[in-house]
């Protein structure tokens, strides 16, 4: 484009151009990262704790959060989509036995309490 004025009377150059597309440029790409951001929300476990209906209001609204325990990712919460099931249901093969028929496994039997195993769990974090 050679040097002229514009119809608003301000001067229009090579340089100038080239400095606003790079600005565009810029700002288009901070949008799409804090866009990437406010998508991406995470929450500390405690926080989440502390304010558990806020975050259920934006998962309700569609965003999805990342649940943090300190810097390390456990457990992301989706919002709920109707549809088809992620996993197909099956009808049983005929002549299938009923859940009833089915003999459980012998319970299994532990050298100690299992609640103090949780609680010596429990107090090592």
């Amino acid at each position: 484009m050679a040097n002229g004025t514009s119809g608003t009377g301000y001067t229009v150059t090579e340089q100038g151009v080239g400095a606003l597309i790079a600005a565009v440029v810029i700002l288009l790409v901070n949008m799409a990262i804090c866009d990437y951001l406010m998508v991406m929300k995470s929450v500390r476990v405690a926080d989440l704790k502390g304010h558990l209906s806020e975050h259920l209001r934006t998962v309700r609204r569609g965003h999805s959060l990342t649940v943090m325990d300190r810097d390390t990712p456990i457990a992301q919460i989706l919002p709920y989509r109707t549809g088809p099931a992620s996993l197909p249901v099956r009808q049983p093969e005929p002549g299938a036995g009923k859940p009833k028929d089915f003999r459980l496994p012998e319970a299994l039997r532990l050298r100690r309490d299992a609640v103090a195993l949780l609680l010596a769990d429990r107090n090592e974090r």
